[in-house]
C-alpha cells in the first residue's frame, strides 16, 4: 500500500498537517518502524539553542515498555524549527522525552 494512502487511513483528521510534516523517507521510517504520533503539551528545551514550542507534532517510540521508573523516556523525532534546518543533515531532530511532556494523537 502506498505510504500516503496508509497515512490518510491511519490519521484521517490529522492527515493534512502530517502530509506536509513528513517527507517520503521519514514517512517510510515512521510506518515501518512503528512510530506513533504525539503533540507536545509544554515547551521542550532540547539543547542550548533548540526549543520546540507547545503543540509541536512529534513521532515517538516507547523505549520503556514496562514503564520502569528507572528509565521513563521515549525516543522522539520532530521536524526542525523554521530557520534551523541546517542543525541536522536531514532537517529532523531526535531526542529523548518523558511521557508527561506529550500526549498521543490517535486520529
Amino acid at each position: 500500500m502506498d505510504n500516503r494512502k496508509w497515512l490518510k487511513r491511519k490519521y484521517p483528521k490529522s492527515f493534512d498537517l502530517l502530509n506536509d510534516l513528513m517527507d517520503d523517507k521519514q514517512l517510510y521510517k515512521f510506518k515501518n518502524h512503528r512510530f506513533k504520533l504525539g503533540k507536545l503539551v509544554k515547551d521542550k528545551q532540547v539543547d542550548s539553542s533548540t526549543k520546540y514550542p507547545k503543540g509541536t507534532i512529534i513521532w515517538f517510540k516507547r523505549s520503556n515498555p514496562v514503564k520502569s521508573f528507572n528509565h521513563p523516556q521515549n525516543y522522539a523525532i520532530c521536524k526542525c524549527n523554521e530557520g534551523q534546518e541546517d542543525i541536522t543533515a536531514s532537517g529532523y531532530h531526535s531526542f529523548d522525552i518523558y511521557e508527561e511532556e506529550f500526549k498521543e494523537i490517535f486520529e
